[in-house]
């Protein structure tokens, strides 16, 4: 048991169900569905299909900073939803709470961070080049992001394993602004 307490429960209600999910659950989750992370000094071992962070592992694997797992697929009626939320169209999230969580306050100086998301700051940033500036995303620390525009109604999941064997390599850094760069000019010459 989490000592996060019950967050299944109000997000199967809240987000699985009203946006019909598939293949996103807490884990642990059967690590034939699953991709190795890091050796654990904690626990001793590889892991595979349990949470990485060691924080999230203390209180019980389940938080909600971490311990969900999720396909690409599965992801992408959520990706779209946000999208759909953010210019107005929804149902399920009012424009105002989505644009709230999607926009950095302009009375936090230097930061790109908004309530939910993080935003795309204007040099450096892992959406790379062709993100628009109203963009907002989610890198998670082993590897996976997403980045939604909605001004040119483009959404990129990117699924990968940075943490595989160690959490070290940060060669992460150069490759999703490129693979966000790429994405973008394969869209443009289709």
């Amino acid at each position: 048991r989490s000592l996060c307490g019950d967050l299944e429960t109000p997000f199967r209600e809240w987000v699985i169900e009203p946006l019909g999910l598939s293949e996103v659950e807490f884990g642990p989750v059967d690590s034939t569905r699953s991709a190795w992370t890091e050796f654990s000094e904690v626990r001793g071992r590889l892991l595979q299909g349990e949470v990485f962070d060691d924080n999230s592992y203390a209180l019980g694997g389940r938080c909600s900073h971490a311990g969900l797992f999720a396909t690409a697929r599965g992801l992408l009626p959520w990706a779209r939803a946000w999208m759909a939320a953010y210019r107005g169209n929804s149902s399920w999230l009012s424009q105002q709470t989505a644009q709230l969580f999607a926009t950095a306050p302009k009375w936090v100086r230097d930061s790109s961070w908004a309530f939910g998301w993080d935003t795309k700051s204007a040099q450096g940033s892992s959406a790379g080049a062709h993100f628009s500036p109203k963009s907002f995303g989610h890198l998670g620390y082993p590897g996976c992001s997403v980045w939604i525009d909605p001004k040119n109604e483009l959404g990129a999941l990117f699924f990968t394993n940075r943490v595989h064997p160690s959490r070290l390599d940060e060669r992460i850094r150069q490759v999703r602004p490129r693979v966000h760069d790429a994405f973008v000019k394969s869209l443009e010459s289709a």
